[in-house]
């Protein structure tokens, strides 16, 4: 263990704003197990890789994308401990166990000199029971000891009924994410920039002013320092081209260079890229499909970013014939179509009013009818927009599960907070329900419309 000072010096030279992360990582070094848990790309990895690297305690990271079942898993773990063990370049054949007992058989074997920590990185990519975790747990040792990472922000469903200790990473505030990216050596500076009578502290001065202005741009969209690092990058580039041809000057003309900049910025399209990535692994994977809740979740909230409040009466009444023909009249009136304007922010319980009446205008609403006879949601009335909340029902819209595919959502950036400053450090079910947090939804019209299809769901019919 490190003393309070060591722990302190560590977080002000190299893990800035993770002291408290860090004093808890320490406090739990010596326990058997841990998970540690946050939003993407906000330091888990780096934070724990250093806090380990300072201690000296030897440590081996298992990154779980790349593991497809638990055979494989525990293979890989085994394999590792014996070339750490017995100071092999590689292992000359790949073991195969049929179950846990046999695993723990040969890893008995294993005589271990040192303590060892196994980290499971990514952890929410591993498709697998939660029994696995359960044994991992009940095996740690002061020899051995497993510690779980996961890129949610919330604990894992797989995790949810194993008592081990957590350690939660909030995500960074705008001003944090500023400072730890001007520490990166991210801007170059073109030698055409740089005519004239140009000092450092002039460079210094725009390179901030730069990484301020893309932070506040984007940071509505994603609190990924990965996702900031590649724009500040991408737009750098723009940015140095217009100061060029423009022939401005990095002393005094920041502003000129930003209106001018502004002209092409594309923030529709940068976020249309940054979802593919993001979710490329859910939805070319069968196995790591999104699930029906989600799905209808991302509808919901796609229809609440872009109809106006004051239409919702009109689009989800109950009143069929009514609503179809005054939508359609208002479709061929000639007005902008809505999916070429900006999202609008929602409540979440705007949405849930949204959800449960479209979960009952569906093609699979029909089907679980058809299978059980009888409506099995529970209703309660939403007096702002005077439409039926479903908070509770079977499988599909259970209150925990709808509270966690939420939270998964928006940390996988395909729902967004529109004001995250209402919502800092807090990741608990409840303040979903806080009048002062906004969403806005986060992906494109042609992905919406593929679950639309999925679920046999008309969303055509509910835009105006």
């Amino acid at each position: 263990m490190l003393s309070y000072e060591q722990v302190k010096a560590l977080s002000d030279k190299e893990v800035p704003y993770r002291l408290e992360q860090l004093l808890l990582l320490n406090s739990l070094s010596t326990n058997k197990s841990t998970l540690i848990y946050g939003d993407r790309s906000i330091g888990k990895t780096y934070t724990l890789t250093k806090y380990l690297n300072h201690t000296k305690l030897k440590y081996l990271m298992i990154d779980c994308s790349i593991i497809v079942d638990v055979n494989l898993l525990l293979a890989k773990v085994y394999n590792l401990l014996s070339v750490e063990t017995f100071k092999l370049k590689k292992v000359d054949r790949v073991r195969s166990f049929t179950n846990f007992q046999n695993f723990l058989s040969q890893l008995n074997q294993i005589n271990l000199k040192k303590p060892i920590i196994i980290v499971l990185k990514n952890l929410e990519n591993l498709n697998l029971s939660e029994n696995l975790f359960k044994f991992f747990h009940e095996i740690s040792s002061v020899q051995l000891k497993f510690w779980f990472l996961s890129s949610t922000i919330t604990i894992p469903k797989k995790l949810l009924t194993i008592s081990i200790p957590k350690i939660y990473f909030p995500n960074y505030s705008t001003e944090q994410i500023v400072v730890i990216l001007l520490k990166k050596d991210l801007i170059q500076f073109p030698s055409a920039v740089c005519s004239g009578k140009v000092t450092t502290d002039d460079k210094i001065i725009f390179t901030s002013n730069f990484i301020k202005l893309i932070v506040d741009i984007y940071s509505p969209y994603s609190s990924n320092l990965n996702f900031f690092i590649d724009k500040i990058i991408e737009n750098w580039i723009i940015f140095t081209k217009v100061i060029i041809e423009n022939n401005y000057s990095i002393k005094t003309d920041f502003v000129k260079a930003y209106k001018e900049f502004s002209k092409s910025l594309s923030i529709d399209q940068s976020l249309k890229e940054s979802i593919v990535s993001d979710t490329n692994i859910i939805l070319k994977s069968d196995q790591q499909q999104l699930s029906i809740l989600s799905k209808f979740l991302l509808i919901a909230s796609y229809l609440a970013s872009y109809n106006d409040i004051k239409n919702d009466f009109l689009i989800f009444s109950k009143l069929r014939s009514i609503r179809k023909r005054s939508i359609r009249r208002r479709q061929s009136s000639g007005a902008l179509n809505s999916k070429m304007l900006s999202p609008k922010a929602f409540e979440f319980e705007r949405m849930l009013a949204i959800l449960n009446s479209i979960y009952q205008d569906s093609e699979y609403f029909d089907k679980k009818q058809a299978n059980h006879g009888e409506n099995d949601i529970i209703l309660y009335h939403n007096g702002n927009t005077g439409l039926n909340t479903g908070m509770s029902t079977n499988n599909l819209l259970s209150n925990i599960d709808l509270y966690t595919e939420f939270s998964t959502l928006v940390s996988l950036r395909l729902i967004v907070k529109a004001n995250s400053k209402a919502s800092s450090g807090s990741s608990s079910n409840e303040s979903l329900l806080n009048s002062r947090l906004k969403f806005k939804i986060n992906c494109n019209w042609l992905l919406i419309k593929k679950f639309s299809r999925d679920l046999g769901f008309e969303i055509e019919n509910y835009i105006i």
